[in-house]
C-alpha cells in the first residue's frame, strides 16, 4: 500500500514536471498547414486590419515553418497597390496642406479647392484606411513571429529568414524575433548577421544578443562579446547606439575602454549617450567630454584590464559636475542633438490663453542678445516664442526643420537648415506667421518626420537628417490616417525600433492625448471610425532603459502631466516628457 502511494505521488510530479515545461500549443503537421494555408494567406492580404491580426494568430497557433515562411512572405511582399497608395496618401496630404496655407496666409477660415483637390482630399478616408491595413503586417507579422517557439517555426526564422534574399525588413523583424523567443541556438545566427550588410539587421542583432543575455539569462552570449563591442565602430549611428546599449547591458567592463576610445569621434547626442553610458557602468559622474574620460581611464585601466575593477556605488560626481549643460532649450528641455526636427501643433485649440501669465516683450540686458519675443496672448504664441528662442540658441553645426499640423502637416523648410544666422531668422520670420486652425494630426506628423530618417517604408536610405524630435500639442488626436492612442504608440514603437529616433514631448496646457477615445470631441468623431479602433493589438513591448525600447538610455527623462499619447511617444523612445501651463 505505501509502495502504490509512493508510485502515485511519483508519477504525479512527473506529470506535473511535463506540463511545466510543455508548450501551451503543438506543432501544426505540414498536411494540416496546407489545409488551411491559402485562407490564412487571403487574411494576411485582407481589406480590414483585424483580418490580418486574425491571419497572424493563426500563423502563430500553426507555429510551425510554413506559418513563419508566409508571414516573411507578407511582410516581404505587400499587397501591389501599396506604394501607389502611400503616394496617392502623401499627394493628398500635401494638397491639404497647401490650401490651409493659402488660406492662412489669406486670412480666410474657408480653404478653397479647385475640383481636382477637392476630389484628391474626398479621397482621403478611404485612402488612409486602405494604406493603413496594407502596412498593417508589418507591425503584427513581426509580433507574430516572436510568439513562435517550435524547433521548425524558430529554426526557420534563425536561417531563411534572417537571411532573406529581398527585404530587410524581413531580416530585421526576424533577428529582432529571435531576441523574444530566448532560444540558445539563436546567438549563432545572431552573430553571424552582425556582418549583415544592412545597418537595420546588424541593430536588430546585436539588440537581440544582449537581450538574450540580458532577459533570457543566455551566458553562452558572452562568447560573442568581442564582436558585438566591434560593432560600436559601424558607420551608422543607429547601429552604434544598438551596440551601446548592448555592451551596458552586458556588464562587461572592458565595455568602459571601448566607449572611452569611441567618444572622440562621436558629437551631439551620440557623445551625451556615451557620456550616460559610461556614468551607469563607472558610478561616476562625468562629463560628455572624451578629454575627461580619457583622463579617467588612465586611472583606471590597469584595474579593468586585470578584472579588479568595481563600479563606484557612491555616484561620485566628477570635479563637481552635475552633468553636462546644453547650448540650448525647448521649454527647458535640453537640446544635445545636432539633427533636430520640432513638430509643433497649431491646431484651432492653440488659441486658447497661453497659461504662462506673460504679458510682453522682456528687455535683453547689456551683451545678453535680441530680447525674447512677445506675439500674443494665446498658446501658439507661447509655443512660437519658445520655439523662436530654441532656434536662436542653436550651435552653427546643427541642423534643424520644423514641422507644423493640425488637419494638414507640412514641412516648413523642404529640407534640413543649418544653424547659420540667415537660416534661423528665415525660419523665425515663418514661425511668426502661424496661426491656429484646424483639428489635431499627430500621426502623420510624426510618420513625416520618421519618414525623413530613411529606412521608411519604400526607401533604402539610412542617412541622420534627424535624431531627436521635440513635438508639442495642446489637445487629443482628433485627425489623420490613425487616431487611436494605442495604435499610434504601437506603429511609433515599431518604426523605432529601426531609426532609433528620441522624442521629446511637450504637453502644452496639460493636454496631449488622452486615449483613443478622447479624440472624440463634441461628436466630431464616430466610434466606428476605423482610424479609432485597436482592434485588439498587442501590448508595447520595450527593451533598453526601463519604458525605452527605442532610442536612448533613458537617463534625461522626467516627470510631469499630460496624456497617455505625448507621454508614451517620450518614454517608448528615451525622451523626456512635460506638462506646460
Amino acid at each position: 500500500m505505501i509502495a502504490t502511494k509512493k508510485n502515485c505521488l511519483l508519477l504525479a510530479a512527473i506529470i506535473l514536471t511535463v506540463l511545466s515545461v510543455a508548450p501551451l500549443r503543438a506543432e501544426m503537421s505540414e498536411r494540416d498547414w496546407r489545409g488551411i494555408k491559402d485562407s490564412v494567406a487571403q487574411q494576411l492580404a485582407g481589406e480590414e486590419e483585424r483580418f490580418v491580426i486574425a491571419g497572424v494568430e493563426r500563423c502563430v497557433e500553426a507555429d510551425c515553418e510554413g506559418s513563419a515562411m508566409l508571414i516573411c512572405d507578407a511582410v516581404a511582399s505587400p499587397p501591389a497597390d501599396t506604394v501607389e497608395l502611400f503616394r496617392d496618401w502623401r499627394a493628398a496630404l500635401r494638397a491639404l496642406s497647401e490650401a490651409q496655407s493659402e488660406a492662412m496666409a489669406n486670412n480666410n477660415p474657408v480653404m478653397m479647392l479647385d475640383q481636382e483637390t477637392a476630389e484628391l482630399l474626398g479621397r482621403m478616408p478611404d485612402l488612409g484606411h486602405k494604406l493603413t491595413t496594407r502596412l498593417s503586417i508589418r507591425v503584427h507579422g513581426a509580433d507574430g513571429l516572436a510568439e513562435m517557439t517550435s524547433d521548425s517555426a524558430v529554426g526557420f526564422i534563425e536561417d531563411a529568414g534572417l537571411r532573406h534574399r529581398r527585404s530587410w525588413v524581413v531580416k530585421g523583424d526576424c533577428a529582432w524575433a529571435l531576441g523574444e523567443i530566448g532560444h540558445e541556438s539563436s546567438i549563432a545566427p545572431l552573430t553571424r548577421a552582425l556582418s549583415d550588410g544592412h545597418p537595420v539587421v546588424q541593430s536588430m542583432a546585436v539588440e537581440s544578443l544582449a537581450w538574450l543575455f540580458k532577459e533570457h539569462g543566455l551566458q553562452k552570449v558572452m562568447d560573442s562579446w568581442d564582436k558585438i563591442a566591434e560593432v560600436l565602430g559601424n558607420t551608422y549611428w543607429q547601429v552604434r547606439l544598438s551596440a551601446l546599449n548592448a555592451l551596458v547591458a552586458l556588464e562587461n567592463p572592458k565595455a568602459i575602454i571601448k566607449i572611452i576610445e569611441r567618444m572622440p569621434q562621436e558629437k551631439g547626442r551620440m557623445l551625451v549617450e556615451m557620456e550616460e553610458a559610461l556614468n551607469e557602468l563607472t558610478g561616476e559622474k562625468g562629463y560628455a567630454s572624451p578629454e575627461f574620460w580619457a583622463d579617467w581611464l588612465k586611472r583606471h585601466r590597469e584595474e579593468i584590464e586585470n578584472g579588479t575593477f568595481r563600479r563606484n556605488q557612491g555616484q561620485n560626481t566628477a570635479q563637481g559636475s552635475a552633468g553636462t549643460s546644453a547650448p540650448s532649450n525647448f521649454f527647458d528641455m535640453p537640446i544635445f542633438s545636432k539633427h533636430i526636427m520640432f513638430i509643433i501643433d497649431i491646431s484651432g485649440s492653440m488659441e486658447a490663453p497661453r497659461g504662462d501669465n506673460r504679458r510682453g516683450p522682456d528687455t535683453a540686458g547689456p551683451g545678453s542678445g535680441p530680447a525674447r519675443p512677445y506675439l500674443g496672448g494665446n498658446r501658439l504664441n507661447q509655443a512660437q516664442e519658445e520655439l523662436i528662442m530654441a532656434i536662436r540658441n542653436l550651435p552653427e553645426d546643427t541642423q534643424f526643420n520644423v514641422i507644423i499640423y493640425s488637419s494638414a502637416v507640412q514641412l516648413l523648410s523642404p529640407r534640413m537648415l543649418e544653424a547659420n544666422a540667415r537660416n534661423k531668422q528665415t525660419m523665425e520670420d515663418e514661425i511668426k506667421k502661424l496661426k491656429p486652425t484646424g483639428s489635431t494630426d499627430i500621426f502623420d506628423a510624426v510618420e513625416l518626420a520618421f519618414d525623413i530618417t530613411g529606412t521608411g517604408e519604400f526607401d533604402r536610405a539610412y542617412g541622420q537628417p534627424i535624431d531627436t524630435i521635440y513635438l508639442l500639442s495642446d489637445g487629443t488626436p482628433t485627425d489623420g490616417r490613425i487616431i487611436n492612442t494605442s495604435r499610434i504608440l504601437r506603429e511609433v514603437l515599431y518604426w523605432n525600433r529601426y531609426r532609433k529616433i528620441e522624442i521629446n514631448t511637450i504637453a502644452l496646457g496639460g493636454g496631449g492625448g488622452m486615449g483613443g477615445m478622447g479624440g472624440m470631441i463634441g461628436g466630431m468623431l464616430n466610434a466606428n471610425d476605423p482610424r479609432m479602433q485597436d482592434y485588439g493589438i498587442r501590448p508595447r513591448n520595450s527593451r533598453f532603459g526601463g519604458s525605452n525600447s527605442g532610442g536612448g538610455r533613458g537617463g534625461r527623462r522626467v516627470g510631469g502631466g499630460g496624456g497617455d499619447v505625448m507621454r508614451g511617444l517620450a518614454e517608448d523612445s528615451g525622451g523626456i516628457h512635460r506638462s506646460v501651463p
